[in-house]
């Protein structure tokens, strides 16, 4: 076994699969939670999908100075380290902790749960990309709910009151704004987000999300572009936001005339495949790629 001494952390953890520190993100990775009177007991707090956690077990400032290093020094993930101070020089044992021998040893063996919060994290995505996702989700489906009603059964009183809750036009530029917001969210978290699985599975999903957000951003800002060419006044649930003109722009309207019903159909094939691999993920293969967007708090 080698000595501590003649170990190059940053290089092991690098080969390992985590990300050493650098000018950059040494000031996101700083470990401000380590304190002289801070926790005695901090579990990881990681799922299946993690490569390796550290586990350290020692007096308590030992634990913490070795836990700083990890994090600060070396760049391994805070929740990726289980740090446990078992004893401390100058205070009695971990008090908090002392009272269930049956909780300590499950906080040893396994990550502690965690609450979901606002931005995305390694494990899961946050509650606004939730959010964004599902508010695309309900938007898309009411969408395809009037069109395909309309095409089935022409106007009667459903298709009316599924018209006047959900305008297509109107539909169409809700979708866009919801899509730039997602792309604007995912931007800011994308060192944050859960990672693809790899090889051909995880390059195949990102090809399905790319065409996801050019679709859902195409889609509708065509279909105003060929409107403002055809002259047509733009309304959003009854506010008009641009007046009727008189004007007749082909290369305005011919993108759309050409591709929105294929690239409609395109995208409701992609819906359904997406549901039906995130079915095949949860109860065939049995990870946890759905829970990163659906699960609670827990691991």
């Amino acid at each position: 076994m080698r000595a501590l001494r003649d170990i190059d952390l940053h290089r092991e953890i690098q080969a390992l699969g985590g990300a050493p520190a650098t000018p950059t993100t040494s000031a996101t990775t700083h470990d401000e939670s380590d304190d002289e009177d801070g926790p005695l007991w901090e579990p990881a707090t990681l799922d299946d999908s993690a490569p390796f956690y550290a586990w350290i077990a020692a007096e308590t400032k030992v634990a913490m100075k070795l836990r700083r290093y990890l994090v600060n020094e070396c760049g391994l993930p805070k929740q990726y380290v289980t740090s446990m101070g078992y004893w401390s020089r100058e205070r009695p044992m971990v008090k908090e902790m002392a009272n269930d021998t049956a909780s300590n040893k499950g906080l040893t063996s396994q990550p502690a749960q965690t609450p979901i919060g606002w931005r995305d994290s390694p494990n899961r995505y946050g509650r606004i990309s939730r959010i964004l996702h599902w508010l695309t989700a309900a938007l898309v489906t009411l969408q395809f709910t009037v069109l395909l009603a309309w095409r089935g059964m022409g106007e009667n009183a459903i298709t009316l009151f599924l018209a006047s809750i959900g305008p297509h036009g109107s539909l169409g530029f809700l979708i866009l704004i919801v899509t730039l917001a997602r792309l604007g969210w995912a931007w800011l978290n994308r060192k944050r987000r859960p990672a693809q699985p790899p090889g051909w599975g995880g390059r195949i999903a990102r090809l399905v999300h790319i065409t996801f957000y050019a679709l859902l951003l195409w889609l509708p800002a065509f279909a105003i572009l060929r409107q403002v060419g055809r002259g047509g006044a733009l309304r959003f649930y009854g506010m008009e936001l641009l007046p009727e003109a008189e004007r007749e722009i082909p290369w305005m309207i011919a993108p759309a005339d050409l591709l929105h019903g294929p690239l409609s159909w395109l995208l409701c094939g992609l819906i359904i495949g997406h549901i039906a691999m995130a079915l095949i993920h949860r109860f065939w293969l049995k990870d946890k790629v759905l829970a990163r967007m659906v699960g609670g708090s827990g691991r």
